[in-house]
């Protein structure tokens, strides 16, 4: 982006997109949102899933699944090489917007998000004879090599948080 806030189409640091970075931002808004209420909240609430809808929609690898890391804005080539990557945190953000947005507006395709990416982390993710979820995938699903568990980046944040906000939204759907 310009000075200005103007949006560069013309080079590629212009149009990359972090589906994961702003699907985390979606639950932030979809928080404030519930915190504010009225008229206000309720429209913030609608852009959130909002955002939300448009990052799954153009992140999720529809011939592998899983969301991909990065993305150009105009559906060129991405420049960054780890864009086609699947890491551990996107996919835990999807499981708390997906849930939050289920848990406040009763929509079944957010319900599906939560499954359907719970699945893919089930399948790929995690290590079923060793514990702990795998922090980088390669596109097809495979762990990079030398797989990672833990890392300068890899810490124990965004499982641990994603387990125990679905945990009390669900509670909070079931306790209704």
């Amino acid at each position: 982006m310009g000075l200005n806030g103007e949006v560069w189409t013309d080079v590629t640091e212009g149009r990359i997109v972090n589906p994961g970075h702003d699907i985390e931002c979606s639950w932030f808004l979809m928080e404030y949102a519930n915190y504010l209420g009225g008229q206000a909240g309720a429209k913030l609430h609608q852009d959130a899933q909002w955002v939300f809808n448009t990052a799954i929609n153009a992140g999720w690898d529809k011939e592998y699944g899983g969301l991909l890391y990065f993305i150009d804005a105009l559906g060129n080539p991405p420049e960054a090489y780890e864009h086609d990557m699947k890491l551990w945190w996107p996919h835990d953000e999807i499981m708390i917007a997906s849930m939050m947005a289920y848990r406040d507006t009763g929509d079944e395709k957010y319900l599906e998000w939560f499954n359907k990416t719970l699945d893919y982390c089930k399948q790929y993710f995690s290590d079923s004879e060793y514990g702990e979820w795998y922090g980088y995938l390669r596109r097809d699903g495979k762990p990079t090599m030398p797989s990672t568990k833990g890392s300068t980046f890899k810490g124990p944040f965004h499982l641990p948080r994603m387990l125990i906000m679905t945990e009390q939204m669900i509670g909070e759907i079931l306790d209704r």
